[in-house]
């Protein structure tokens, strides 16, 4: 019985780490900073699963509205996002919202000339490749609303070498548990 208990007790107390999608409610940037008129890539992760999330730019005298993105099964997504030419210089706040209200945000800051859209108003050759933008800086990582907004590293449980011992753990916990529970109603039994 008393091996039941520890094995009971330690299973409990690892449960948590193996079954954690990935934290919190964050929002992940492809820059820290940016030039007006630039592509920047948003990574939402455990936002709103299945639903409709806004995606706006907050600034001192604005709300700039980027588009809206549906989460995956796991409130995750990755989308693109043009910022205005016209934008001032300054800290801006990219924030994640849904019907009931924000879920996560994070700082962006905006310097720099704008970018002009190179060809802007003529029709792209048909011999001309369409290109995507390469993120050049680490990605930024947003805190949870009611927290400081200020970069972080991000780190999940998936992108960990090693991070399925914990679930394997207790799977061989439980198992052991079940057998410590089978053999002493056998033992109780056979009194």
């Amino acid at each position: 019985m008393r091996v039941g208990a520890i094995l009971l007790a330690a299973w409990l107390w690892l449960a948590p780490v193996a079954f954690a999608h990935g934290g919190p409610s964050r929002l992940e940037l492809s820059v820290e900073q940016i030039n007006p008129g630039g592509t920047l890539e948003v990574r939402g992760i455990n936002l709103a699963s299945e639903q409709f999330i806004a995606i706006t730019l907050s600034g001192v005298d604005a709300v700039i509205p980027l588009g809206t993105v549906v989460g995956d099964a796991h409130g995750d997504f990755t989308q693109a996002f043009v910022l205005p030419m016209e934008l001032a210089e300054g800290v801006y706040i990219v924030r994640a919202s849904i019907s009931t209200g924000p879920v996560a945000e994070v700082a962006l800051t905006v310097s720099g000339p704008a970018i002009a859209v190179e060809g802007e108003g003529e029709q792209r050759a048909e011999e001309e490749p369409l290109l995507a933008p390469i993120p050049t800086s680490p990605r930024v990582v947003a805190t949870p609303l009611g927290q400081p907004v200020a970069p972080a590293a991000a780190s999940t449980l998936s992108s960990r070498p090693g991070a399925w011992w914990p679930l394997a753990f207790g799977a061989v916990l439980a198992a052991a548990l079940g057998l410590a529970v089978v053999v002493r109603r056998k033992t109780m039994s056979a009194r």
